[in-house]
């Protein structure tokens, strides 16, 4: 039988692997936003959901248990759509699983300085993430110059 320590340390490894894949995922949109410069905030939403829904923590039923466990969004089902899905045909782990790895994801690429309602590219002149969808940055040492 395991030990405390030996099933903790296994958490913490399982845990940094999710965490892990919520990084990597969150880079890989990044940088697909900073490459496709015709990208709108549609494009973006719709490029992350996509990624997101194709991520193995959401299609296999073991990566999806282990995302709810260790998401700090466990419940972003509950918070997205109001109530829990139907388990009359079993637990909807994917489900659940997909509205947690996104909100991991989305919670990281605001780490990085994207915000996924208001998305921003980076500035040419200032380097700060800052150009709005008019081409316009919006830091005071530029003054809305356009970016270029």
């Amino acid at each position: 039988m395991a030990n405390s320590a030996s099933v903790d340390k296994a958490h913490q490894v399982l845990r940094q692997d999710y965490f892990d894949d919520v990084r990597g995922l969150a880079d890989d949109v990044l940088a697909w936003w900073d490459r496709d410069q015709d990208a709108d905030r549609d494009g973006l939403v719709e490029y992350l959901d996509e990624s997101v829904d194709g991520a193995g923590r959401v299609i296999y039923t073991g990566q999806a248990i282990e995302c709810l466990r260790y998401s700090e969004h466990d419940d972003a089902y509950l918070d997205e759509m109001g109530e829990l899905p139907s388990a009359k045909d079993g637990m909807p782990w994917s489900q659940l699983a997909y509205f947690a790895f996104r909100a991991d994801v989305i919670e990281h690429l605001e780490s990085l300085g994207l915000d996924v309602n208001d998305p921003k590219r980076v500035c040419s002149a200032c380097s700060e993430r800052s150009v709005d969808e008019s081409g316009d940055c919006e830091t005071l040492e530029c003054a809305g110059v356009a970016a270029e």
